[in-house]
């Protein structure tokens, strides 16, 4: 029997030859790319997450920004109300304010305007003070003179106090004549140089825009609105202009005011001045600062003759304010309606 010797050996593997390498190499790349598609697989689900999610996104965007044109359709009438509500209450800077009133005013309060109007514009005062007839209303930037409810006088506190035309304290003069021009009254009181302007209130009364400035310097030092009581005192009413006799009346006492007296002599009659002449009648006017009547209405009419009452208010200095109750008979001459006769009664 033949015997077959086994090889209990082991087996020793084979070299590896260019081809198995070449083999294995193109294995090894197969394994690289399927990590590759699922490190794709894994971005393509983010991408396509992120798209849903931006998707999401746009679309409340979308509902969000329709909300806000919906609302903001309506959005100028409200600003529109808004604006007007508050012009309605006020709701102005000073200098608008000032803007919006008279050439008779400081920071939007007129001349003439009365204590309602002056509350609504400034709101509680600081301080009141009351003397004689006149009351003084004193403001943080504004004093303001009030008589019988009516603003009568403006004086600037601050150089937040305004003109109509914005000038204030610490304006220089030559920014006040660009402003208001050269026709100007100058006058001097005390160490101030004053200049005035003149202007009609709101009330149709005269009155007096000025800038006090100290001598030698040429900075406002205050500003201030008030009444020109000589020229106002004897203007009367267009109603009142047209009848020649209520006319002659105010001339008279407007004559006296502003010391004209050779004219307001020359308002009286021949027979008056029979009975006192100019000598005997001009020293009762020596003290008197101003005369002004009131009130004028006809007591009796005849085309020769007219019968006035009247209120008079006359102030002296020395002497202070007086009032009367007056009448005047006023007749036609050949030249013109004069005055005959004259009653004072005090009141």
């Amino acid at each position: 029997m033949e015997v077959k010797e086994e090889n209990n050996s082991p087996q020793l593997e084979r070299p590896l030859s260019i081809e198995d390498t070449q083999q294995m190499s193109v294995v090894q790349p197969t394994k690289a790319t399927s990590s590759e598609d699922k490190s794709k697989s894994r971005k393509n689900a983010i991408i396509a997450a992120g798209i849903v999610i931006s998707l999401f996104a746009c679309i409340a965007l979308g509902v969000f920004l329709a909300n806000m044109s919906g609302k903001g359709a309506n959005e100028p009438q409200a600003v529109e109300e808004n604006v007007q509500e508050n012009k309605e209450n006020n709701f102005f800077s000073i200098e608008e304010q000032a803007a919006k009133a008279s050439e008779l005013s400081i920071n939007g309060l007129d001349l003439g305007a009365d204590i309602e109007k002056m509350h609504a514009l400034f709101g509680q005062e600081r301080s009141l003070q009351a003397k004689g007839e006149k009351q003084y209303y004193q403001y943080d930037d504004v004093r303001v003179v009030v008589n019988n409810n009516v603003v009568i006088g403006l004086v600037s506190e601050s150089a937040h106090a305004y003109s109509k035309r914005g000038l204030h304290e610490g304006a220089t003069l030559q920014d006040v004549r660009l402003m208001y021009g050269d026709n100007f009254i100058k006058s001097k009181y005390e160490n101030l140089e004053l200049y005035e302007y003149k202007f009609t209130t709101v009330n149709n009364k005269d009155g007096l825009l000025r800038f006090a400035f100290n001598k030698g310097d040429d900075k406002v030092q205050y500003i201030s609105a008030r009444m020109d009581e000589k020229a106002s005192a004897n203007k009367p009413t267009k109603a009142e202009a047209q009848n020649p006799a209520i006319q002659v009346l105010y001339n008279y006492h407007a004559n006296i005011t502003n010391k004209k007296y050779r004219e307001a002599y020359d308002c009286l009659s021949e027979n008056f001045k029979k009975r006192m002449s100019y000598e005997g009648w001009v020293p009762g006017f020596k003290t008197t600062v101003s005369s002004v009547p009131s009130d004028v209405m006809i007591y009796s009419q005849t085309a020769k003759k007219i019968i006035l009452t009247f209120n008079l208010r006359a102030v002296d200095n020395p002497g202070g304010t007086r009032d009367f109750s007056g009448t005047a008979e006023v007749i036609n001459t050949k030249n013109g309606w004069k005055i005959d006769k004259l009653y004072h009664n005090l009141k």
